[in-house]
């Protein structure tokens, strides 16, 4: 699989599912499923539909696609999602994961580009604070990367 930036459903309602759909170009439902699966093999059970789902299950959706997540964490005072967008123009696949204490969030962006709730699935600039993430801080960002040729063949003859 490819993990790269790309547009996506404007209708998903689920920041979780906005972003895995955003990096993999999988649809909603697929995403829907797979997550599903992880909370299910974990001995819980969750709506396919949600708003929110927990970090553990959108990291362990990414590496059962065959990603690699490479995390950073960042300690008080956490960065503000504006001040960290601004200073961050790397070209790496990354999710960012921010929080204002009572809402979570994660989004996925690119070269400083992103595809979110108020992109309407387009990629596009980021455009500066957004009112709806008004107070939201970094809590942690995680580069996504493929892995090497000789992973992705156990992957592909895995999913066969």
């Amino acid at each position: 699989m490819t993990f790269k930036l790309r547009p996506t459903d404007p209708n998903i309602g689920s920041c979780t599912l906005t972003m895995l759909c955003a990096i993999t170009g999988k649809t909603a439902e697929e995403m829907g499923r797979l997550l599903q699966q992880i909370v299910d093999d974990r001995g819980e059970d969750i709506d396919e539909w949600r708003s929110d789902y927990a970090q553990q299950d959108w990291m362990e959706a990414v590496q059962r696609l065959g990603g690699t997540l490479s995390g950073t964490f960042y300690s008080d005072p956490k960065p503000s999602l504006d001040s960290w967008m601004r200073s961050n123009a790397s070209d790496d696949l990354i999710i960012v994961a921010t929080s204002n204490g009572i809402e979570h969030h994660v989004f996925a962006t690119q070269g400083g580009k992103v595809v979110d709730f108020y992109s309407d699935g387009q990629i596009i600039d980021y455009p500066g604070p957004v009112d709806r993430l008004d107070g939201q801080v970094v809590w942690n960002t995680h580069v996504v990367s493929e892995p090497e040729a000789d992973e992705t063949d156990v992957i592909a003859r895995a999913e066969r």
